[in-house]
């Protein structure tokens, strides 16, 4: 009896031991299951063939480049998006061997069984702003990022499968040089009171005091009294000019809000 109790003992051991070794392999099977679809699951492939594709390009500054674009499934979608600005009236897309050419910034294609080759023709946009105030020229920069294109794998739902992207930052070479003129300086009061001058549009007039108090500094340094009273009179200047753009900018919504009545009458 006691050799009976003690192999059932041993046969519900080695059961155990075996549901043991299920519950290890059961992960372990999903893990390379997963594997598995993962690497079949498409992965976009977006390369450079010619052109540049610059980190910092300046504002203006035409781009031409060709990409080769494939790995994905026949029959899904791939969307196109870009910043770049139109060129002379051209495209912006040229899908040479599809025959298809694209001015818009955004377009999709149904997926082809085959490679494709997109070249891009462009301008960087601007994003120097200049506005007239009474005499007064104010420059403002609008939003510096951007990209030169952003593709999309999409399935037959709409699902996002993969996606690349290629971005820049407009490079500013005036603000650039004002920086550097600003870094001559040494009062570091002064440093951010010109740098926040520039930063409200007053452009012209940042760049005339820099060049008084660079100078000042390089004959004799600068006197406390004139560095006050620049700053004064730079103050008031900036002042003026905040209240006259909030007067035009009421007025000109008044404006619209007459044109928009007459038009409902």
């Amino acid at each position: 009896m006691h050799q009976k109790k003690a192999k059932i003992i041993n046969m519900r051991g080695t059961e155990g031991n075996k549901g043991d070794g299920m519950g290890v392999l059961k992960p372990l099977l999903s893990f390379l299951l997963l594997l598995t679809l993962v690497g079949t699951t498409s992965a976009l492939q977006v390369k450079l063939l010619s052109g540049e594709l610059k980190e910092n390009p300046v504002e203006g500054e035409l781009v031409n480049f060709t990409l080769a674009i494939s790995d994905f499934p026949e029959g899904y979608i791939l969307s196109f998006d870009t910043d770049l600005s139109v060129h002379n009236d051209k495209y912006l897309f040229n899908l040479t061997n599809l025959n298809m050419t694209f001015r818009e910034k955004h377009f999709e294609i149904q997926t082809p069984n085959h490679e494709i080759y997109a070249q891009a023709i462009g301008e960087i946009p601007r994003v120097t702003e200049v506005k007239q105030c009474d005499g007064l020229t104010l420059v403002k920069y609008k939003q510096k990022t951007g990209a030169y294109y952003r593709i999309k794998l999409l399935d037959e739902k709409g699902n996002l499968i993969d996606s690349s992207i290629k971005t820049f930052e407009v490079r500013i070479p005036e603000r650039e040089e004002f920086n550097s003129k600003v870094g001559e300086i040494n009062d570091e009061r002064a440093r951010d009171f010109l740098l926040n001058l520039h930063e409200k549009g007053l452009v012209g007039e940042s760049k005339e005091l820099a060049d008084i108090l660079i100078e000042m500094e390089k004959e004799r340094g600068v006197p406390l009294w004139l560095f006050i009273l620049s700053v004064i009179l730079a103050a008031f200047f900036a002042f003026v000019v905040g209240v006259r753009i909030g007067a035009r900018t009421r007025e000109e919504e008044e404006e619209e809000i007459e044109e928009e009545g007459e038009s409902r009458e």
